[in-house]
Parts: structure tokens; C-alpha cells; sequence
């Protein structure tokens, strides 16, 4: 098989085999089968409803010749597995095109197909990087003028650094959304002269992986290849490599935190026997010491509970401990040994410090009580409860005294 349409697949297989394994790969492998890979891109717009300009992808001279009648003009003739523009020609009549047509086919191995996509008469398109449907790189590739095939540079296009971000967030979260490529650069054309990057453009591509072009000094004048000659080149490089790096990194961390619901849980008498304590010695400083708090008991059926709940949930400790000696070290090690598992502890001043922490896709079981120095019998943090029912945040009362096979 012809190497260059192999190698996307070749590509996505094998780190298809992490995910066959149980490993987890963002971007997932499959998007790698459109790198380099025009045919497989003309299907997935098609199959997606990406807007694209007219494209036809023909096998053979013969296929291509007996198009006739179907082609718009002016047309593009693309070699569906380059890259950079290489080899491009275009064609503005049936002449021309049955010209250009054959020599592709004859300079090309057999089974190599063309493909032909009709031309949008602009002198801009731009390329933007997108991270998890978040854009974070972008620039205008200006054509040398509307004859030109490309906005490539080696076809005489330069690049303009000036690129609104911001407009094209909405569009660019559609397009990740509607292909399934969570990461690539895709390359958009408008046909205005003044385009507006808010209105959706014509797609021409996207690639899963590709270099990234760092911006060139917002008074260079000279062109984009001369900048790459200088010595500001590499630094300004590395730094947009290191900048995809971290998006790479927080992308990954986020969808991991967004993969499951977040149950956040209060620790004192949700988890903890701790009212006696603070009765006992009447909400004094010695009620909150380390070495008494390290004596609280857990409520007998809790670890068990949410050792239930974690395949479903990431655990987060969510409690309230102002007063407390060494607060954060000593309640992990109060988790530790009574066995909890958890995926993550935050200690707050004042209750009501937890509503920061919450969102509408959260839930949080509190006890919901205060004055436990007080009496056996604590009152109700009415407040809280009426704070995160005003911010419609989701709640799960916890029995005061109760233990979690009462929970609702």
C-alpha cells in the first residue's frame, strides 16, 4: 500500500493500542487517521455538515474527466496526502483543468486520488491552533495576490499575527464538537475582503498535530521566512511550544476533574464523631487540638459508604475548621488511618466559606449544624442552608448522629 495514505492509519493504530490496553490518550488515537489525510477529511466534513467549499475527490484521470458538467470554476487540484501547499495547481476552465489534471495523475503513483475543491477567491485564511475546542493560537495567511493558489509562503503568502481569538472561540468549540478532533489548526476562509471570524468561515482542513508558527515582532516588516533567519526566532518558538504544552497539560487535568461528578463531603459529624468532643470540653482550645482530634471516632459505616461511591464520584473533603490546631495535616491524617480514600481535602474557615467551592454540577453532604459546644442537641446552620438554596446549589442533608445507610 501506498506509504503516504498508510501512514495516518499506521499512525492512529499504534497508539490505538494504549487505549486497547485501558489507557486513556488525549487526543484520542482515531483523530490521527486525518493527518496528512485529505480524503479522509473530505468525508468527515461531508459526514458532519462541516461547511467546505465544493469538494470532489476522484481516483483516476478518467473519473476526473467524466466530472464534466459538475465542476465549478476556478478549482483547486490538491495532492491529498501533502503538506505546505506542495504541488498545488488550480485550474479556471475546462481547459485549463483537463490539462492539470493529467499531469498530476501522471506525476503521482497509481492509486494516489486528486483531490479538487473549488476555489474561494479571497487574499485571507487563517490558521487557528485549538486545544479541547479552545483556540489559542491564530494568525491571517495573506495571499501574494487573488491569482495565487495558496496563502502558503513558499507560494508567496505571508503571515499577519493580528487575529482575534476571541471571535472565533463559538466557532471553533462547534467544529471540535462537530469532527470529534478535539486538538488540531484548522485552516478557514472567508470570501468577504474584510472577513468577520464570527460568521462561519469555509473549512479547508485541519490537522491533529502541526508546527506552530510563533508570532513574528509587531514591527517586523521583513517576510515570515526572514524572521525564522534571526535569533529572536527559536526563543519566540520554544515559547509557543511551551505554551501548547501547558494547555496540553491543563486540558488533560480538566477533562480528567470533569469525568465524574464531584461529591463534596463535610467531615464533622458526617464522617467524624466529633460533636462529643467539642461538648466535652465546651468548645474550649483544647477541643480543637491535634492530639484530641486525632482521638475522634469514625462514623462506623462512612469509609465503607463512600469506598462505594468513588467509582461514581470524586471524593472531596469540603470542611470547616477555623479553630482547629494544624488543621489541613492533621484531618489527612485522621482520613489516613481510619482508611478513606478520597481525592482530595480542603479545609475553609467558616462554613459558609464552602459555597465557593460549589457549582451546579457539584452536590455537598453537610450536617448543616453549629452550637455544638452548646448541648447534645445542635442547632440548624439555617444560613447556609438558605444561601445554597437561593444559589441553587445542590445539597444532601446528613442526619446529625445518623450514619450513611440513613442517607436519602
Amino acid at each position: 500500500e501506498i506509504y503516504e495514505r498508510r501512514l495516518p492509519y499506521q499512525i492512529a493504530e499504534y497508539f490505538g493500542q494504549f487505549e486497547k490496553r485501558g489507557g486513556i490518550l488525549f487526543p484520542p488515537a482515531a483523530s490521527y487517521e486525518y493527518y496528512q489525510n485529505k480524503v479522509a477529511l473530505s468525508k468527515l466534513f461531508k459526514d458532519t455538515g462541516v461547511r467546505t467549499p465544493a469538494t470532489w475527490v476522484f481516483k483516476d484521470v478518467e473519473e476526473a474527466l467524466a466530472a464534466k458538467g459538475d465542476i465549478k470554476f476556478p478549482v483547486v487540484v490538491k495532492d491529498p496526502y501533502g503538506f505546505s501547499s506542495n504541488g498545488i495547481q488550480q485550474a479556471a476552465s475546462w481547459d485549463e483543468f483537463t490539462s492539470v489534471v493529467r499531469t498530476f495523475f501522471e506525476g503521482v503513483r497509481p492509486g494516489v486520488e486528486a483531490i479538487v475543491q473549488q476555489k474561494v477567491v479571497a487574499l485571507r485564511e487563517a490558521r487557528v491552533s485549538y486545544i479541547d475546542g479552545r483556540p489559542f493560537h491564530g494568525y491571517w495567511r495573506v495571499r501574494q495576490s487573488l491569482a495565487s493558489a495558496s496563502a502558503a509562503s513558499n507560494l508567496g503568502g505571508y503571515q499577519s499575527f493580528d487575529f482575534p481569538l476571541k471571535d472565533v472561540a463559538a466557532n471553533v468549540a462547534r467544529f471540535a464538537n462537530m469532527t470529534g478532533v478535539p486538538v488540531g489548526g484548522v485552516d478557514w476562509i472567508w470570501q468577504e475582503a474584510n472577513p468577520d471570524p464570527r460568521v462561519e468561515a469555509y473549512t479547508l482542513e485541519v490537522s491533529p498535530t502541526s508546527d506552530l508558527n510563533p508570532p513574528s515582532p509587531p514591527d517586523w516588516k521583513k517576510t515570515y521566512a526572514e524572521f525564522k533567519l534571526t535569533d529572536d526566532y527559536r526563543p519566540a518558538y520554544l515559547a509557543i511550544r511551551r505554551l501548547w504544552t501547558d494547555l496540553m497539560t491543563l486540558a488533560v487535568i480538566d477533562r480528567h476533574r470533569r469525568s465524574k461528578r464531584h461529591l463534596f463531603v463535610d467531615i464533622d459529624n458526617c464522617i467524624s464523631l466529633s460533636a462529643a468532643r467539642v461538648l466535652r470540653f465546651k468548645g474550649g482550645k483544647k477541643a480543637y487540638s491535634a492530639s484530641e482530634v486525632i482521638r475522634d471516632l469514625p462514623v462506623p459505616d462512612a469509609a465503607a459508604a463512600l469506598h462505594t461511591l468513588r467509582p461514581l464520584y470524586f471524593i472531596r473533603f469540603l470542611t470547616a475548621r477555623r479553630t482547629y490546631e494544624d488543621a489541613l495535616n492533621v484531618t489527612k491524617t485522621w482520613l489516613d488511618t481510619h482508611g478513606f480514600e478520597y481525592d482530595d481535602v480542603i479545609v475553609v474557615n467558616d462554613a459558609e466559606d464552602k459555597e465557593a467551592h460549589l457549582t451546579h454540577e457539584t452536590i455537598l453532604i453537610d450536617d448543616f449544624t453549629v452550637g455544638h459546644h452548646e448541648g447534645p442537641v445542635p442547632r440548624e446552620n439555617s444560613k447556609f442552608l438558605a444561601t445554597l438554596t437561593k444559589a441553587q446549589l445542590p445539597f444532601v442533608k446528613f442526619p446529625f448522629g445518623g450514619r450513611w445507610a440513613d442517607v436519602p
